[in-house]
């Protein structure tokens, strides 16, 4: 339509009212989502008898208004939102209906909000009806088509006009009361404020392009457009009006239906006769008005003194073309009757006209391209678009008559110039180079220059064309790093898979004829490398010489793992074994994963599979231990059913293996126990305690009570979560009637204790008394023996033979080693009956101190006797610790081989809180199985004859360390001497 024929004004006022039309349905459905957040039913379904507005409905009169608005909008941002809203308002109502069509239920209802199964008129909660579903489909549309460049007027007003009838007989069912009207949706009814938002939309679509199409009729200011700005809007509002007063005569009973149809015929006769007289006689004042115009346009004409402009006026020809004429009219005189003579002339200025809009469009092009364009003669910029200003970090102005070559850094002035010649010589050249800022940065680009010749080959100006590859390049790079990236990870997977001891399958076809393998793979299937490792080869033949079976029995290749997850697209688990030749079987676990092309379709698998042979082993072990354990061993769920239980369990409660499993522990526990075992069992679950023992008493099946000894864990999942118990039961029926029976001997134990404590105390008095008589007793005797022997060799010694003199010696000797025999008995006697006084004993004095007392000794030795200074600090009692230093030194100088001199050391080291004393010696040595024989009393190993001594020594030793809390031992080899070692708390 030529905007000149229009009603600037009109248009102006529909467009606005379209973008009112747009804020009114916004605010409708956000009204309504609002009454689902908070449930008002009120603004749900206006009253409680009308169906409500879904949820989903009104979010999409939300996104409809809102793409109506920003449809009206020339920023691009907002027409690609106007875009988004379209394309959801109509996939929205496509959804919906292909419930409806199909009997789908695609989880949308209900989306944003539940609605009660009982909701009025609604076949499904949260569905929308299918008339609105279909509404929201045309609207969609009629938004999409009015964002395109050419506007299908018409059908957008096509769409329009048929969801505005369609609303209009659901709004006209509501007013009328008429049901069957407003259930057109057939299973859900459309609500009154719905079709309502419809007819507001569809009235916005309309009037937002009026100016095409029907509606150009409409808004022209033609003698057709104002007859369809008056019929149109009475044509809807005067039939319904007069309906409505005849059904609402009719049910007050004010006449009856013939005399209200009579009266519906009259007053559309009426109305439209008026509208009529109306129309006409408003066409008769534009008609007079414009013969107003003409004679006024004349007589003007006649007024004329000079050549004067008529205006631009459309001309349609013979052949129905309108073309665009500009007139001219001037005075050429007058006749003889004095009438004036006016010449009008008229130029056809369509081509310039269009020539003129041609090149304003292509100004507008260069202008407000987001491209960088540049237009350059010779060696200067003549003329750039502010994109190419943006891009250098310019302004236009600074960069018409700018040399070209400051636009590249130095570096690349000759190639600029190259490509200058040859672009001038070709007429057409593209490269990519680099340009420089006004900032001094540098940044890649992609150049094309195309150069524009007259018609004689003469250059009149170059073309320039400037992509910023930055991104492009950066992108390249990034491309080149990745595919770097992606060479050394499939490098590194191929690795990881010839590493890893998983047997991996990959199949690169659905039917899994092809399959790769790594190595764990040839080895499982104990195969060389570069054999079939598919189970089914094209050829159809098994390849292997094992079977694959599952508990014994033969799996078809078909239904394989592998096979299974290509056929039916879908990740496969599953175990089986391979069975050999030779009887070896190998137990495997696998999981089988597809693998899909763009499309969707399967290409081919992944398989994984490992050895779970030595598992099933343990399993099988473990089985074997559970059921046959000495003890009962269950796993208990979290409630206190018994999930798993050994047979010994069974024996020692009495029930068979399915009555147990059937019942909690809390059913067969002792009543006054279960309290204490339900505390543990919540530590347990909090994570106090990672495990629990006590005793406890079970209810058997016969009623009898039995004693056990209950320790019980918790096994959790990998996240944490509590999973089952682990108990083992212990019968200690048999230690509980023992632990009875010694409780009953503890009550009488103190009386008896109190007995032998007398009779010790006894015994100790014989004891002393019995060490006192040989003392004194005994070594009286020995004494008078000694001295008879002496007077004896002295008074008649001459009157003895050799003979004589031996015995006598003999006699002597005998006495004497008697005597040290009872006084080493008498030693260690005392010793276990000497009161224990420990004290810090620094070694090193006491050392000094035995060493004085030994010296004759180690003189008439002629022993070497070292002494590692200084010697540490120890806990014991003086005296008895000298006692045992003594035998000790006294031993090593006396157990030496004929003719060696005895060499001796004594030195001590620190064991953490001991001390260990050492005290070596080069004397005869000891043989291993006769080193703990000679700590005992009168043990010897050498005849007296041999070495003298009582057996006593070593024995005295031992009890004296023993006495204070110490340890003693030897290390010896016989030959090599004797390492003697005590060790002392440290001082």
């Amino acid at each position: 339509m030529d905007i000149a024929q229009g009603d600037r004004y009109l248009l102006t006022a529909l467009k606005k009212t379209s973008q009112v039309c747009s804020f009114g349905v916004v605010l409708i459905g956000c009204f309504v989502l609002l009454g689902w957040v908070f449930d008002i039913p009120t603004i749900k379904s206006i009253l409680p008898q009308w169906v409500t507005m879904k949820a989903n409905a009104a979010l999409g009169f939300v996104f409809a208004g809102l793409g109506l608005y920003f449809l009206q909008s020339t920023n691009s941002g907002k027409r690609r939102l106007a875009q988004g809203c379209a394309l959801f308002v109509t996939l929205l109502g496509l959804l919906n209906l292909s419930q409806y069509a199909f009997g789908w239920n695609l989880g949308i209802d209900q989306l944003l909000f539940t609605e009660k199964s009982t909701a009025i008129a609604t076949s499904y909660p949260g569905r929308m009806a299918a008339v609105t579903a279909f509404n929201f489909t045309l609207m969609g549309i009629a938004l999409w088509l009015l964002l395109g460049r050419i506007i299908p007027y018409q059908l957008v007003q096509i769409l329009a006009l048929v969801t505005t009838l369609i609303t209009l007989q659901v709004v006209i069912g509501y007013i009328y009361g008429a049901e069957l009207i407003f259930e057109l949706a057939f299973y859900t009814f459309t609500a009154l404020h719905t079709a309502i938002a419809f007819l507001i939309l569809s009235l916005g679509i309309l009037f937002a392009a009026p100016e095409g199409g029907w509606m150009s009729l409409f808004v022209s200011n033609t003698a057709g457009g104002i007859t369809a700005r008056v019929l149109i809007p009475a044509a809807v509002a005067i039939p319904f009006i007069l309906g409505w007063l005849q059904l609402w005569g009719e049910r007050i009973g004010w006449f009856d239906e013939a005399f209200g149809l009579s009266l519906h015929v009259t007053g559309n006769v009426v109305a439209f006769l008026g509208l009529t007289w109306y129309c006409a006689h408003r066409l008769a004042q534009v008609d007079l008005k414009r013969q107003e115009q003409t004679q006024n346009a004349i007589a003007r004409l006649y007024q004329l003194t000079e050549r004067t402009p008529q205006g631009e006026h459309y001309i349609t020809t013979n052949t129905q073309e309108k073309r665009l004429w500009d007139f001219y009219s001037a005075p050429l005189g007058k006749l003889r009757d004095r009438r004036k003579i006016v010449m009008t002339m008229a130029i056809d200025i369509t081509d310039r006209k269009q020539a003129e809009a041609d090149l304003q469009k292509y100004q507008d092009i260069f202008q407000f391209a987001e491209h960088a364009l540049a237009i350059s003669r010779e060696t200067v910029i003549e003329l750039v678009n502010p994109a190419f200003a943006r891009m250098h970090g310019y302004t236009v102005a600074e960069l018409i008559g700018k040399p070209i070559l400051e636009l590249f850094p130095p570096e690349s002035h000759a190639q600029a110039q190259m490509f200058m010649q040859q672009v001038n010589e070709t007429g057409h050249l593209t490269y990519e180079s680099e340009h420089l800022r006004k900032d001094g940065t540098i940044f890649p680009v992609f150049i094309d220059i195309t150069v524009v010749k007259d018609e004689w080959g003469n250059i009149l100006y170059r073309i320039v064309n400037v992509l910023d590859i930055t991104e492009r390049y950066q992108a390249e790079v990034a491309l080149r790093e990745s595919e770097a990236r992606a060479r050394a990870r499939a490098k590194e997977l191929e690795i990881f898979l010839e590493a890893i001891p998983v047997a991996v399958w990959i199949a690169h076809d659905r039917e899994c004829h092809v399959m790769t393998n790594n190595r764990a793979a040839y080895t499982m299937m104990r195969r060389q490398p570069g054999g079939i490792m598919t189970a089914t080869p094209a050829s159809g033949e098994y390849p292997f010489d094992f079977k694959i079976q599952k508990n014994g029995v033969d799996i078809p290749p078909p239904e394989l793992p592998m096979q299974t997850a290509a056929r039916t697209g879908e990740s496969v688990e599953a175990n089986f074994e391979f069975v050999f030749n030779d009887g070896e079987v190998k137990f495997l676990d696998s999981r089988s994963v597809p693998l899909f092309d763009d499309a969707g379709n399967v290409r081919g698998v992944i398989g994984a599979f490992w050895d779970v042979s030595e598992l099933q082993r343990a399993e099988e072990r473990f089985r074997a231990t559970f059921n046959q354990a000495a003890v009962g061993i269950a796993h208990v769920g979290l409630d206190g059913r018994w999930l798993r239980v050994n047979q010994k369990l069974c024996d020692i409660i009495g029930y068979s293996h399915t009555e147990l499993i059937q019942k909690t522990f809390q059913e067969i526990t002792y009543p006054e126990d279960l309290e204490n075992d339900l505390a543990y069992i919540q530590k347990l679950l909090g994570g106090e305690i990672q495990t629990y023992s006590m005793e406890k008493r079970y209810l058997r099946k016969d009623g009898s009570l039995i004693w056990i000894y209950l320790t019980a864990s918790l096994v959790r999942q990998p996240g944490g979560i509590p999973d089952y118990f682990i108990s083992v039961i212990q019968d200690i029926s048999a230690r509980k009637a023992a632990e009875l029976a010694v409780k009953q001997l503890n009550e009488t134990l103190e009386q008896r204790v109190e007995q032998r404590t007398a009779q010790l105390a006894e015994v100790n008095q014989e004891l002393k008394r019995f060490a006192y008589s040989v003392s004194h007793d005994l070594r009286s005797p020995l004494r008078a023996i000694r001295g008879l022997i002496e007077a004896l060799v002295e008074d008649n010694g001459d009157g003895l033979d050799e003979l004589g003199h031996e015995y006598a010696r003999h006699i002597a000797d005998s006495a004497q080693r008697m005597d040290r025999l009872i006084q080493d008995l008498l030693a260690y006697s005392r010793l276990s009956q000497t009161e224990i006084q420990l004290q810090i004993v620094d070694l090193t004095t006491l050392v000094s101190e035995i060493l004085q007392q030994l010296e004759p000794e180690r003189q008439a030795k002629q022993a070497e006797i070292t002494i590692a200074q200084p010697l540490p600090q120890v806990i014991a009692q003086r005296t008895i610790l000298t006692q045992v230093l003594i035998n000790l030194l006294t031993n090593s100088l006396k157990y030496v081989a004929p003719g060696v001199k005895p060499q001796i050391e004594v030195w001590a080291e620190n064991r953490q809180d001991w001390v260990r004393i050492w005290v070596t010696d080069n004397g005869i040595g000891i043989e291993p199985e006769f080193q703990e024989r000679i700590f005992g009393v009168f043990e010897r190993l050498h005849s007296s004859d041999t070495y003298s001594g009582t057996g006593v020594g070593l024995a005295i030793v031992q009890k004296g360390i023993e006495r204070l809390g110490g340890r003693v031992g030897v290390e010896s080899e016989l030959g090599k001497g004797s390492r003697f070692w005590l060790e002392l708390r440290q001082g």
